[in-house]
């Protein structure tokens, strides 16, 4: 019998996988297409809240969120110097004006921590990547082509390895994850260590911990998306993504993917 649902997936799947792919080829594309990912998954995660009974401050959170993006790409492409990081201290007495026009204070208190958040969880991710992905200011893909990739091949392994053996559950949070599927996740990552430190100017052991970082780490930015759904009774953030769900459910990993690479290529720039 065919999965229609697997077919659904892979087919989206192959398609963004392309479309990234070629987008990240060029600085400007890649700022285009990861500028619509932040809109778009920050659009789901306040949808989620408002759909709750909550009333974000969603305009105030795209507006910081993109801010965020936007001056970390200029200023890691040095098309602005690195002192205009310091307008960023304006945004707390913004909002503190703001405030004093609002009337009930306390629910807003609330509604504005979850509106941050947002911006924590999900621009700041998105905006360490450009510092990964411009080193002097030059554009450089490599290491995001990496972090997609090993993101992708775990995610596969993980996947057909956790449906076809998948017996002891990983989580509560997400029945359909278990240890099998991690274990495969892992075998996948180790051949694509070999490949790339064949192919590419590095040593086994610096791929073999970059893909164990993306699949471990990865892990947590799924299990803690399955948390805010399962919090909210949603089987997906959305229905945008056929097969997939929403823009959160495809990129939740690499949320906390992204802070983890940096620092990592940071220590190994600096240490070793």
């Amino acid at each position: 019998m065919i999965n229609t649902k697997f077919y659904l997936r892979l087919v989206t799947g192959l398609i963004g996988a392309a479309l990234l792919l070629i987008s990240i080829m060029n600085p400007w594309t890649y700022f285009v297409i990861f500028f619509v990912i932040l809109i778009s998954c920050l659009k789901e995660y306040y949808f989620i809240l408002k759909s709750n009974g909550f009333r974000p401050f969603s305009f105030l959170g795209f507006s910081i969120g993109s801010y965020l993006f936007i001056l970390s790409f200029l200023v890691s492409a040095k098309l602005l110097p690195s002192m205009y990081y310091i307008s960023l201290l304006t945004i707390f007495p913004i909002v503190c004006i703001v405030f004093l026009y609002i009337k009930n204070l306390s629910n807003s208190l609330i509604n504005l921590s979850l509106s941050f958040a947002g911006i924590i969880y999900i621009a700041i991710p998105f905006s360490i990547l450009n510092l990964i992905t411009f080193k002097s200011g030059s554009y450089s893909y490599n290491d995001l082509l990496f972090i997609l990739i090993y993101t992708w091949v775990s995610e596969s392994f993980a996947y057909i390895g956790g449906k076809k053996f998948g017996k002891k559950k990983l989580s509560y949070i997400s029945p359909g994850k278990t240890w099998e599927g991690v274990f495969f996740g892992f075998l996948g990552n180790i051949i694509l260590s070999f490949f790339l430190s064949y192919y590419f100017n590095n040593t086994l052991i610096f791929y073999f911990i970059f893909g164990q970082i993306v699949l471990i780490i990865g892990i947590f930015g799924d299990l803690f998306e399955s948390l805010i759904k399962r919090g909210f009774s949603l089987k997906d953030s959305s229905n945008k993504l056929p097969g997939h769900g929403g823009y959160l459910d495809r990129f939740d990993s690499l949320l906390f993917i992204i802070p983890f690479i940096y620092f990592y290529l940071l220590f190994v720039k600096h240490f070793i």
